[in-house]
């Protein structure tokens, strides 16, 4: 159904290309030496060092609690040259995306799993690129998630043949 945020998570990574661009999923920017205490659903880092952050939404409750939010608030992208939010399409109506920021784009993922963009996200002019260190940072965490993963899957798999 691609209605859950797990299920979302690989759309959208999908989309992105996971050849193309290093995509890690919940990702701190204070660990990168940025200001912050939030959480990015989906980072991705294309070759040329800049990130674009993806925001999950799951329900319209979801997106009402983000106006709480000082991020939203006080600050537009912060260090991401893109913000997007994704949504299953159910939530492709007025009601929801009247609480997506203006300059997010919207990522709409239908039932088959297919991404849909509905509205481009505007360029955060002021976003850096991130330094080697960054960059390697972020590289080291998306292989410890990966590996941390297919280990988990191996040995249930070897379980499955005793």
């Amino acid at each position: 159904m691609y209605e859950t945020a797990f299920e979302i998570e690989y759309a959208v990574s999908s989309y992105f290309g996971t050849r193309q661009n290093l995509i890690v999923p919940n990702v701190y920017p204070m660990n990168f030496g940025f200001r912050g205490g939030y959480e990015m659903d989906i980072a991705i880092m294309s070759s040329a060092g800049y990130l674009q952050e993806v925001e999950i939404k799951t329900t319209r409750a979801d997106l009402v609690k983000n106006l709480s939010k000082d991020r939203w608030r006080y600050s537009t992208f912060g260090i991401s040259k893109k913000m997007w939010f994704a949504m299953p399409e159910k939530m492709n109506t007025e009601d929801c995306i009247y609480f997506v920021p203006v300059w997010a784009g919207i990522l709409i993922v239908n039932n088959k799993g297919k991404v849909r963009p509905t509205r481009d996200a505007q360029v955060n002019k002021d976003a850096k690129k991130l330094s080697v260190n960054q960059q390697y940072k972020l590289a080291r965490l998306g292989a410890i998630r990966i590996w941390s993963m297919k280990h988990e899957k191996m040995i249930r798999y070897q379980r499955t043949l005793k």
